[in-house]
């Protein structure tokens, strides 16, 4: 189910190989993103309907290691993007479970599995 809902996005950002022709260029983003974190939502029921899952999507563009206040932080700057599901309802903040996939490092750890058995 994840990966139909998210099947075009996946498409548009190079995570698949565009066999049909059907990437959108003009979704790409236009500046150098480091990573992708898709935030994996299933909201709670309401009145017996099933919401199906939400996605938000974080483009992380920049990101340093900083100090405040003597801890140690990470500050980033990053673009979002809601993927809701085909109703098209909002994402629901009010999640019955919230799950998030760091799909970068996913397919990096992929590639370098298959470059090194080769």
């Amino acid at each position: 189910m994840i990966l139909h809902d998210l099947h075009q996005w996946l498409v548009d950002h190079d995570f698949y190989f565009d066999f049909s022709g059907s990437a959108d260029p003009a979704k790409k983003p236009a500046h150098s993103v480091q990573n992708y974190r898709i935030a994996i939502i299933s909201a709670h029921p309401s009145v017996g309907r099933d919401l199906g899952l939400r996605y938000l999507i974080k483009a992380v563009v920049a990101s340093e290691s900083i100090r405040y206040q003597g801890s140690p932080l990470q500050l980033e700057r990053f673009v979002q993007t809601a993927i809701s599901s085909p109703d098209n309802e909002p994402t629901a903040m009010n999640a019955a479970s919230y799950r998030v996939l760091n799909i970068s490092v996913l397919r990096r750890q992929f590639l370098a599995y298959f470059d090194s058995e080769f």
